[in-house]
């Protein structure tokens, strides 16, 4: 039963990622457009699962440290770019939070909460500079209420199956998909 509960949850995750490169038929707006938003990058994506993954192989209070440093540093970024502060290297930095959190969900790396925090808000900063920067066509608080409630739906959903392989001790998938999501960041820096 554990075991098709994990396959269950393995293949609800990539029909997620499958999905974010699904074009929308309605145009949306507020903070269904915020929502909305970080599913259609690849990147973004992968990186919230990816932190996900990490904190749930990690422990319970970096399980919440770690997702909540998250949005509250993206958001931080948002509003820094939609007060016209420019962050330097975006996408760079987007780049590396994918292979930094990758490796390690990857290497299943036990950090305390101050260090897992301060490294998930460090590149958290770049992701919500990336969305505040792309916002348009609505209001800046109903954006950042929607890309902050994906962002947390999709963490959750790594950190769920961080908790299940570390549950039923089936932790290959996750080291896996942290290599595969590190290799996609590569890719990204290098393209």
């Amino acid at each position: 039963m554990i075991r098709n509960s994990a396959g269950i949850a393995v293949t609800a995750l990539f029909a997620i990622v499958a999905a974010t490169t699904a074009s929308h038929a309605h145009p949306v707006s507020g903070a269904g457009a915020g929502f909305l938003h970080p599913m259609g990058g690849l990147d973004h994506v992968l990186t919230m699962l990816a932190v996900g993954l990490w904190a749930g192989m990690s422990g319970r209070t970096v399980r919440i440290v770690a997702p909540a440093a998250f949005a509250v540093a993206m958001i931080g970024g948002a509003l820094l770019a939609m007060g016209g502060i420019a962050l330097p290297g975006i996408e760079t930095g987007i780049a590396a939070s994918l292979v930094v959190f990758g490796l390690l969900a990857a290497a299943a790396l036990r950090l305390g909460p101050a260090a897992g925090a301060a490294i998930v808000g460090a590149f958290a900063l770049f992701h919500g500079a990336a969305h505040g920067a792309e916002m348009s066509g609505t209001s800046a608080l109903t954006f950042i209420v929607g890309f902050t409630a994906a962002t947390v739906v999709l963490q959750l959903m790594g950190v769920g199956l961080g908790v299940l392989a570390v549950r039923i001790r089936e932790t290959a998938f996750v080291r896996a998909a942290g290599i595969a999501i590190a290799a996609t960041g590569v890719a990204y820096a290098a393209f």
